[in-house]
């Protein structure tokens, strides 16, 4: 059933609403997905910046455990150092105790004039030897009173040394506990840094997902403005054949009227003018724009 002016020209607005209408929201899905695309970018480059930040906090993280590492060993040799000196300062304790306060230059003189009584006077081979031993004993005994002295030397500069070590063990150890404060803060900035990189990876192939889906929606809604547009152009292709074939059905309305008017004029005797016989024999267009012939079936020039 063929359809009127009216319904095809109401149809065709309905089509044009509808045109309008899916264009603005594919307008729409494209300000969308430009949107995302910022978003998506600005995610790269924040990505961009923790990569970098995480490569830099590993890089320092490294050197404060090699520093770590530096220290803790130092801190074993000079608590080794610490142990040997207290213990070379124990002994020397115990050896100036053992020979309390004796006189260096006393027991040289006993010495001397042992050696001298030896060398001078007549003794038979006993006294002679128990001489020699006593004073082989009191050589040994001068010996030991002078390692005794260099001890008590070196007791002062151990002294000064374990001194030196404590302060540097202290300061090692503040050191120490500072790096390992250090440490502990870099370590919870590198998970944190880790933790954000995994979820801007997570955030960024989200929005991948979100532009690929808008893409597909983008590419739905063309195919249907492409079809609504063709289901316009038929309808207005449509719409103009109606037109013309009503144009035309009232061309052939007005002129078989003109005809009929013509004829009654004929009948009556009337003088028939000019137009009038045009009219009555000559050209005209009918329904399909093809000449119309007169009653004798030629054309009137």
């Amino acid at each position: 059933m063929s359809l009127t002016d009216e319904e095809l020209l109401e149809k065709i607005a309905d089509l044009k609403r509808q045109i309008s209408d899916a264009i603005n929201e594919r307008r729409q899905l494209v300000s969308e997905i430009r949107r995302i695309r910022q978003k998506k970018n600005e995610k790269l480059e924040r990505l961009r910046s923790v990569r970098q930040q995480i490569a830099q906090v590993r890089e320092e993280l490294k050197q404060r455990l090699n520093e770590l590492k530096e220290l803790k060993q130092r801190k074993s040799e000079l608590l080794e150092l610490v142990r040997r000196i207290r213990t070379e300062l124990e002994e020397a304790k115990k050896l100036q105790a053992k020979f309390g306060d004796v006189d260096v230059a006393s027991l040289e003189r006993k010495i001397r004039a042992l050696e001298w009584k030896l060398q001078t006077s007549t003794l038979n081979l006993d006294e002679e030897k128990k001489l020699i031993l006593r004073i082989v004993a009191l050589e040994k005994k001068l010996a030991l009173i002078k390692k005794r002295e260099g001890i008590k030397e070196k007791r002062i500069e151990n002294k000064a040394e374990l001194l030196a070590r404590k302060v540097e063990l202290n300061q090692l150890r503040e050191r120490l506990q500072a790096l390992v404060n250090e440490v502990t803060e870099k370590r919870k900035i590198y998970l944190s840094l880790k933790e954000e990189r995994d979820n801007l990876f997570k955030e960024i192939g989200d929005l991948k997902k979100e532009i690929e889906d808008l893409k597909a929606k983008i590419e739905e809604v063309s195919k249907r403005i492409q079809e609504l547009k063709s289901q316009r152009d038929a309808l207005v292709n449509e719409l103009k054949k109606v037109q013309e074939q009503e144009r035309t059905k009232k061309e052939t309305l007005i002129l078989e009227q003109k005809r009929k008017e013509v004829e009654t004029k004929l009948k009556r005797g009337a003088r028939l003018s000019f137009e009038d016989l045009l009219i009555l024999y000559g050209e005209g267009k009918g329904e399909n724009g093809e000449e119309q012939k007169g009653e004798d079936g030629r054309n009137i020039r």
